[in-house]
């Protein structure tokens, strides 16, 4: 809109009538007078006429305010004679008085006055002068005129008042809406910002505000003038008028005459003035003809003013549209012109081309809507004859009826030509317009909109029909699609329309293509929502199995706004877990709006725990004392029913000094969260907190009471119902600690959801011109109205049961002359009969539409929402229930038993610290320093610093699983308050080590996040926007997925009840978005290539050193193995000329003559990250393989099979049943070792895995005759580290006769240490599996060859592996031999034993001077130092035996091979 750019200059050299609003004269009327010398429409805003207001001349306002006046009189004279005064009290109506603000629930300013025509009015000029910006004088003004307002409701009673007022009113309404979207088009969000700067030199009111300030004003007007009219008597005033008109009844008459003499002309001069302003401006700008322009704009507010009742035919849209800078308004009539083709409806038989699979009308418009990511909303039309209708302003198409494919057609038709701006501009050609007129539904239209919109209902339900009467725009059309030259804005990027014009094409013509019978079919069965495929593919996957806030980044993707503030906003801070940990540990929460946001912070100067810490030693009294306190309040106000005086009284005494300073600190702390729920959340009113009333206030939530808080309606976001006024109840109170915690969540997390929708409603209205519609539609719905039959008892019974309560002596007279009021309330229902209808007003709409419930300034209104992924994000905000509940937890339990097990390990905690140090170094997008953020982030968690603060209140706590899945500290202090124990002072109970390690666990887990924030708000990036990268830099892991679907379920089953599951998936999903979709995705992609090039780099340079070689698989794909040499590793390179690298025995410094070690070097390891690292182990393996030239071998598929399930830990099976599994598949799915070897299973089970079993774990079996290594593997399976540790140390209790415990066996230090000798090596393992296997073709061949089956047992006795039959066999007897060494020593008691023992194993072994090694060691005379010296030479023995058979195959396979 070229021409309207004027509006938007700054050139102060042009004539710019727009002036008047400039503050820069000083005489009286000057604020809005115009300080142009030209003659221009505003000259009857100069002071020097008759005042005017809004273009109504002062006199005639004067003249119709005595009418008005004369009928509210004689309303409120009626009512006083019934009912008695029930008008605003004389002391209420002075400003800044205490009655006013009592009455009114607010107070207003002594407004200046002045006097015109003999009237007082308010002086405006000096109001506005006295503002500060936009938003003062509207709340000053505000104020005032709603203080008149209300005080004539009062007087004239509801329904006086809407007759006499609202008429007037509606009309000024209608031109209000017009005046914004007029001001839209002109001035824009821009310009009308630019102007208030100018006027004030502030930016408080947005330009979708217009709408209301201009309602505003027209109160100011007409209030101010009626209320302040002179008054006459009511019986000539009512005379004066009623004599006019003494042919119809009276009231009804004298309201149709205001409305019709002196509304309707009122209007027109405001119509005209309008007109004139913004034609001559317009004119002065662009040259062109005022009159014409002035035509235009008149005749839209006419149609603002006049919504004329004809019939409508069925694809009626009533648009309003701005065309090349013109205003265009035609308002289509049912005029059909020549060739204009009813609803298409298919033919009896089918049709040649008809599909062969059924199409149904569900289908048709579930893809359509798909591929214009175009939602279409159903019902909620109310003119009977509109079948549709398009907004073009926010893109909102809506049918009347479900399914409905040709209006769907026609509406849509519309949208195709508001997004693609050429079509508009063709329809002006003669040839194309005259087609297009000649199939409209009204011939006369100027442009033919509707007629294109009837061609896509042709081109789309029957193109041969559209090609028939539009041949030359028919073939435009078709070259345009097919040639991609229509191209638009589709989820957030430019895509041609061919796709989803061609598809729509063939499915709603093949729909009708069909037969009847087809139809018929096609209407008969269950089908999915139309929008449910809104979004792509990855969107809504995303949505139910990974995180439903997608919803909101998909919306603003669209609309263009890639800052995704409101994803990133909500990804934090969604139900305020930690707003409220900081309430109950920090301070009070409160929030700023600096720089575009919201800020939340904590007042350190109180806290839950700060208040009630001084009596935690006589918590039970002071909850005592303090319900008595709250309960004494409320007897005195006739609102307690569950405690006596006498109770309360007894509990006053326990009053102390200390007990006074507690309460009366909670009552500060509980002011600050109803504060945060007011200001920050709009959840409730400084109205709505009084009538909490209370000064002594406690929560009073009792046992099998209905909540106060979240409403859930099946499948629809919870609504807060609010804070009631307390009545009195009888039922038992809940816990009292438990309702103020539980008080305080309620309104933090209600607050928090509420902010939220309130920013996604400000974002809707922000974006509104870029189709917002097509998520949200702005206009609330409407509340449901419904009449209903009830007994007229049961309502008198309330009523005096209600009545009873609020006055003081009850119903009854305290006087034998008084009249009962019972009696009259008996008397007034008896009159109503015994069933009376009354009239039900819920605040929930009917019908079954996404609705989104928001409060605002503590009213609750719904919004329709018409995407299904914002609505699952909106519904997203709710806390979610748990699958399994009651008698289902035992399926959970073991999964948090076990997680927690492994958590809470300072192991896992310390390896996590270092997982995710180099996982923020791949990720971070702020620059976070390698190790250095770490130790500033743990610092700033220590300290609480401000930056740890402002991260934590604004949502980046995430607690991680740590803390979510803790299941001990309940349980800890609930034993031991139980037992009269103060938990707190047992200094070293579990709860203490466990809490210690929770918040160990936590720190870890926060450091490198926190050093992200701090580092991204050094650069200056916002609160939010910061939360979000703190997040981001690793997991996740508060993301959640909607799960409403049945595989959603079974994921969300899955997830409750399998270890690790949902970290996993989030990890894999963090790592694809970090190398795929994030905006530094090239740089991840890079150090992620980077470290696995040095993963390669690294295990290649391992690959010669024996002790890398003999390291199991799972170890390698988990750990980074580091290889530190030491002095004797340069000594030995040194004399040498080469690395320690030709045996194990080399490496390892073993000396066979004596059985000591003495390695070269500290085999380390570094646990790699999860995700990451099976990238950089799948390149390490795949170097080797390429090295040793097996790179295209099955094993190296085996390799990343392998890898890849179990760094990405999927195991989809139930930690209740798991280590059940893996005792019945006898294998450990984590290493992949046997839980019981093959010689194993030949034992006894009390007497199986003597070798590899804890002493604690043997005596077990023997007492219960059970296998020890499946009694190991099930302590291990369900309590993971903590039950290593526990077997081990009741070995190091129990047993005198352990082995020794080496340092690098220790917690945290086995983690990242291996010693040597190694007892599981991976050439143990595969020797097993080779032994295993040529043993059991072995037997097969023998079995066949036993029936006689002789081709095929000699088939099986010539495979290769059949070669090495007497190798395994007698390598088996020799790992049999060392195991049962190593279990005879295990199980040696004695230490005179233990030295025979070593005396025979030296001899067998071949050792020389053996027994006076080991003394000179001082092993010999040492029990637990002699059996772990003695097993760890079996041990080289053993796996010494295993490599050489495991090489000598490997040789002799390749020998073949060759």
């Amino acid at each position: 809109m070229a021409e309207l750019d004027f509006l938007k200059s700054d050139n102060t050299s042009s004539s710019d009538n727009l002036n008047f609003l400039q503050n820069e004269k000083k005489d009286n009327l000057e604020f809005i007078r115009s300080d142009t010398t030209e003659t221009n429409n505003l000259d009857f805003l100069k002071g020097t006429q008759e005042l005017e207001i809004f273009g109504v001349p002062q006199s005639q306002l004067e003249e119709a305010a005595p009418k008005v006046q004369n009928i509210l009189t004689n309303v409120k004279d009626d009512i006083v004679n019934f009912y008695g005064d029930v008008g605003v009290p004389e002391g209420a109506k002075i400003p800044e008085s205490k009655e006013e603000k009592e009455f009114f629930g607010f107070g207003t300013e002594q407004f200046p006055t002045t006097e015109v025509l003999g009237l007082d009015i308010i002086d405006y000029k000096k109001v506005y002068n006295n503002s500060e910006n936009v938003q003062d004088f509207s709340s000053k003004i505000g104020k005032h005129i709603a203080k008149t307002l209300v005080g004539d409701a009062y007087a004239v009673g509801d329904a006086g008042f809407k007759t006499a007022f609202l008429p007037i009113f509606t009309g000024i309404s209608a031109f209000a809406n017009t005046a914004e979207e007029i001001i839209l088009d002109t001035l824009g969000e821009e310009g009308f910002t630019e102007l208030e700067l100018k006027l004030f030199g502030s930016n408080t009111m947005k330009a979708s505000e217009i709408s209301e300030g201009f309602q505003e004003a027209a109160h100011i007007a007409l209030a101010d003038i009626i209320s302040r009219a002179p008054r006459v008597t009511p019986k000539n005033a009512f005379d004066s008028v009623a004599n006019k008109v003494l042919d119809k009844p009276l009231k009804e008459k004298i309201v149709q005459e205001q409305v019709k003499v002196k509304a309707e002309p009122y209007l027109e001069v405001v119509k005209e003035n309008i007109s004139d302003v913004l034609a001559k401006e317009m004119s002065v700008k662009t040259g062109r003809n005022p009159v014409e322009l002035k035509s235009q704009i008149k005749s839209k507010l006419d149609d603002a003013q006049v919504r004329a009742s004809v019939k409508k035919p069925e694809y009626i849209d009533n648009v309003a549209k701005v065309i090349d800078g013109e205003v265009r308004l035609y308002k289509p009539i049912f005029n059909p012109a020549k060739n204009y083709q009813p609803e298409i409806a298919g033919t009896v038989a089918a049709q040649k081309g008809a599909p062969k699979k059924l199409i149904t009308r569900q289908k048709v418009l579930t893809n359509f809507i798909k591929d214009l990511n175009l939602p279409i909303a159903t019902g909620r039309i109310k003119s009977k004859s509109t079948l549709g209708q398009f907004f073009p302003g926010t893109e909102t198409v809506r049918i009347k009826n479900k399914y409905d494919v040709n209006t769907a057609a026609h509406e849509v038709g519309h949208f195709i030509e508001k997004r693609i701006p050429e079509i508009t501009r063709k329809l002006d050609e003669p040839i194309f317009k005259e087609e297009l007129k000649s199939i409209s539904y009204d011939k006369n239209e100027p442009i033919p909109h509707e007629g294109f919109a009837e061609f896509m209902r042709l081109y789309f339900n029957a193109p041969e029909v559209a090609q028939k009467y539009t041949p030359n725009f028919f073939k435009w059309f078709e070259e345009n699609v097919r040639n991609d030259k229509f191209i638009t804005n589709i989820n957030g990027k430019q895509v041609s329309l061919k796709k989803a014009i061609t598809n729509a094409q063939d499915q709603f013509s093949g729909y009708w293509k069909q037969s009847d019978i087809q139809r018929i079919d096609s209407k008969i069965g269950y089908t999915e929502a139309i929008d449910s495929k809104l979004g792509s593919w990855s969107e809504r996957a995303r949505a139910e199995f990974i995180d439903h806030q997608v919803g909101f980044a998909r919306m603003e993707k669209d609309l263009g706004a890639t800052d995704l503030t409101l994803f990133k906003k909500t990804s934090g801070i969604r139900q305020g877990d930690n707003i409220l940990e900081g309430a109950v540990d920090i301070g009070i929460p409160f929030a700023t709006f600096k720089n575009g946001e919201y800020v939340i912070a904590f007042d350190k100067s109180m806290s839950l725990r700060k208040a009630l810490d001084p009596i935690s030693y006589d918590l039970n009294n002071w909850i005592r004392y303090a319900v008595s306190r709250s309960s004494k309040e409320l007897i005195e106000q006739g609102r307690e029913k569950l405690f006596t005086a006498r109770e309360i009284q007894q509990g006053l005494k326990l009053e102390t000094p200390v007990f006074k300073k507690a309460f009366a600190d909670l009552q500060i702390w509980q002011k600050g969260i109803a504060d945060f729920a007011q200001k920050y959340g709009e959840i409730i009113t400084e109205k709505q907190r009084s009538n909490w009333n209370r000064t002594q206030y406690l929560p009073y939530h009792r046992v099998n009471s209905s909540k106060t808080g979240s409403k859930k309606y099946t499948n629809q976001p919870s609504e807060f119902t609010g804070i009631k006024q307390l009545t009195g109840g009888r039922e038992n109170l809940k816990p009292i600690l438990d309702n103020i915690v539980g008080n305080a969540r309620m309104l933090i997390q209600e607050s928090v959801k509420n902010r939220i929708k309130l920013d996604v409603l400000d974002f809707i209205k922000k974006y509104r011109k870029q189709g917002s519609g097509r998520y949200i539609i702005l206009k609330p719905l409407g509340k449901n109205i419904s009449k209903e039959n009830a007994l007229t008892q049961n309502i008198k019974k309330q009523l005096k049961e209600n009545l009873d309560q609020l006055i003081e002596y009850g119903l009854e007279p305290t006087t034998s002359k008084e009249t009962p009021l019972s009696m009259v309330m008996d008397m007034a229902f008896d009159q109503l009969g015994p069933i009376t209808q009354v009239l039900t007003v819920k605040n929930k709409p009917k019908g079954s539409e996404m609705m989104m419930p928001v409060i605002r300034d503590g009213k609750i209104k719904y919004y329709q929402v018409m995407d299904p992924l914002l609505y699952t994000a909106i519904r997203g905000l709710d806390k979610q229930s748990p699958l399994l509940t009651g008698i289902g937890n035992f399926l959970t339990m073991p999964k948090r038993i076990g997680q927690a097990t492994i958590t809470l390990d300072p192991s896992f905690i310390v390896a996590n610290g270092i997982k995710d140090t180099i996982m923020s170094t791949v990720m971070t997008q702020s620059g976070n320093k390698i190790v250095l953020g770490a130790i500033q982030g743990i610092k700033s968690r220590i300290k609480k610093d401000p930056n740890y603060l402002e991260w934590k209140a604004n949502g980046g706590d995430l607690g991680s699983y740590y803390v979510q899945e803790g299941s001990f500290k309940q349980s800890i202090e609930k034993f031991y308050t139980n037992k009269g124990i103060n938990y707190k002072q047992v200094i070293d109970t579990p709860r203490k080590t466990l809490a210690l390690l929770e918040e160990l666990g936590a720190l870890v887990e926060s450091a490198n996040r926190l050093g992200e924030y701090a580092a991204s708000r050094r650069k200056g990036k916002s609160v939010t926007e910061s939360v979000y990268l703190s997040k981001e830099i690793s997991t996740p892991f508060d993301k959640r997925g909607a799960y409403a679907s049945n595989y959603g379920q079974v994921l969300k089953f899955l997830e409750e009840t399998v270890m690790f599951l949902r970290p996993a998936k989030l990890g894999i999903d963090r790592v694809y978005r970090g190398i795929a979709k994030d905006p530094h995705r090239r740089k991840v992609a890079v150090k992620t290539g980077l470290l696995a090039t040095t993963s390669m780099a690294l295990a290649l340079f391992n690959s010669n050193n024996p002790m890398y070689q003999q390291t199991e698989e799972w170890d390698k794909d988990t750990h980074w193995h580091i290889f530190i040499p030491n002095a004797r590793w340069l000594e030995f390179v040194i004399t040498n000329g080469r690395l320690p690298h030709n045996s194990i025995e080399e490496a390892q410094g073993y000396n066979p003559q004596d059985g000591s070690f003495n390695p070269y070097y500290i085999h380390s390891r570094i646990p790699k990250i999860w995700e990451i690292g099976s990238v950089s182990s799948i390149a390490e393996r795949a170097a080797l393989r390429t090295v040793d030239g097996t790179i295209f071998t099955k094993e190296t598929i085996e390799d990343f099979y392998r890898i890849m399930m179990g760094n990405f830990r999927i195991n989809p099976i139930s930690q209740a049943i798991s280590p059940l599994v893996e005792i019945a598949m006898n294998k450990n799915f984590f290493t992949g070792r046997d839980i019981e070897s093959q010689y194993d299973k030949s034992l006894q089970p009390s007497l199986r895995g003597a070798s590899t079993t804890t002493r604690t774990a043997q005596a077990i079996g023997k007492k219960l005759n059970l296998s020890p290594p499946k009694i190991q593997a099930l302590i291990r399976g369900y309590f993971n580290s903590f039950g290593y540790y526990g077997l081990t140390l009741a070995d190091q209790w129990l047993f005198n006769d352990s082995e020794d415990l080496s340092i690098k066996d220790y917690p945290v230090i086995k983690r990242f240490t291996k010693a040597q000798p190694s007892r599981n090596t991976l050439y143990v393992k595969e020797a097993y599996e080779i032994i295993e296997e040529i043993i059991s073709v072995n037997k097969s061949a023998r079995e066949l060859y036993k029936r006689y089956d002789k081709d095929n047992a000699y088939k099986l006795f010539n495979e290769d592996n059949q070669k090495f039959y007497g190798a395994a066999t007698s390598t088996k007897a020799g790992l049999t031999n060392f195991n049962r060494l190593i279990q005879t020593t295990e199980n040696t008691k004695t230490l005179s034993q233990l030295q025979e023992l070593a005396i025979l194993i030296g001899s067998a072994t071949k050792k020389k001077n053996f027994v006076n090694s080991l003394k000179k060691q001082n092993i010999w005379e040492d029990l637990g130092a002699l059996k772990k010296y003695l097993k760890d030479d079996l041990y080289m023995a053993r796996n010494k035996i295993a490599e050489n058979f495991v090489k000598q195959i490997e040789r002799q396979k390749e020998a073949i091979n060759e």
